[in-house]
């Protein structure tokens, strides 16, 4: 289970121009394993996004950087 008091989300090596902005959380889930959140992609360019070791489980540990991306959206 995380602490849901900690969390942080960072640019990716893209930049700015290809971050993802979150907009909004909407929770944790019961268990605290998981979390929903709600994103604006940068338009017609891939979007990067990456959830930083300011999350950390109830122990205090810290995740570990993990990049999450999306491809150029659909025209």
């Amino acid at each position: 289970p995380m602490d849901t008091t900690t969390r942080g989300f960072d640019v990716g090596d893209r930049g700015e121009t290809h971050s993802m902005r979150v907009e909004r959380l909407h929770g944790w889930s019961t268990d605290r394993r998981s979390m929903e959140i709600e994103v604006r992609l940068p338009a017609l360019r891939p979007a990067q996004l990456v959830v930083s070791p300011r999350f950390e489980n109830a122990e205090g540990g810290r995740l570990r950087p993990y990049l999450v991306e999306f491809p150029i959206p659909p025209k």
